[in-house]
């Protein structure tokens, strides 16, 4: 068929051609905006991280849900420890706790963050650090640990929100992490879950560079 064809001339074209255009942002955007044939779709998981950031704008019920479904499938995927950073300091009451925490059992350690903990921590623990050395010098290694709290630096952050933005997350323990980007967390599918856990694994694990 060739593009000379009447049916693919005049308007008829404009339509297949939009048509197409939102397919492709809808697909690079959020999966679960695919027709459904696609959102069923099982992607090859070979890899999780350990450490996983999901960073959050929304407050409301269903965002809440969400994320809970989301600590749920991290479960699900034998992920060890998830911080849930949002924007918006105190954003997470006792009781949006007690469900992410009823999701993920005792399988997933939770922290939670705010946009006011990254400067005020790294402060503390520099000027901590500080007393404590005795004149010594302060590493980078020894600065990382102390920063840590003895878990690893997130291996895979998915950002959720209108911006391409970390919004001020401490930039810190994020050097190599494999970030992605998505709109509404409410929108998130598990398919998409998955589809970001088969991207991670194909990604090459690059150290001391």
């Amino acid at each position: 068929m060739s593009v000379s064809d009447p049916w693919l001339s005049g308007p008829a074209a404009f339509a297949l051609a939009s048509a197409a255009a939102v397919c492709a942002v809808r697909w690079c955007d959020d999966l679960p905006l695919l027709p459904d044939v696609f959102s069923r779709r099982r992607w090859p998981v070979t890899r999780v991280p350990e450490h996983l950031v999901a960073v959050l704008q929304d407050g409301n019920e269903a965002a809440t849900e969400a994320t809970a479904r989301l600590v749920g499938w991290a479960k699900d995927h034998n992920i060890r420890h998830l911080t849930l950073y949002h924007t918006n300091p105190g954003a997470f009451s006792p009781g949006q706790q007690a469900a992410f925490q009823s999701s993920a059992g005792d399988a997933v350690q939770i922290v939670y963050w705010s946009a006011e903990d990254g400067r005020p921590s790294f402060l503390k623990t520099a000027d901590a650090l500080r007393r404590e050395s005795s004149g010594s010098p302060i590493t980078e290694e020894v600065l990382g640990a102390r920063l840590s709290d003895g878990r690893p630096d997130p291996e895979m952050m998915l950002v959720f929100g209108d911006c391409r933005s970390i919004y001020a997350f401490p930039p810190w323990p994020i050097a190599v992490t494999e970030i992605m980007f998505h709109g509404s967390v409410a929108r998130y599918s598990k398919a998409g879950f998955e589809n970001d856990l088969h991207l991670y694994g194909k990604t090459k694990k690059l150290k001391g560079v």
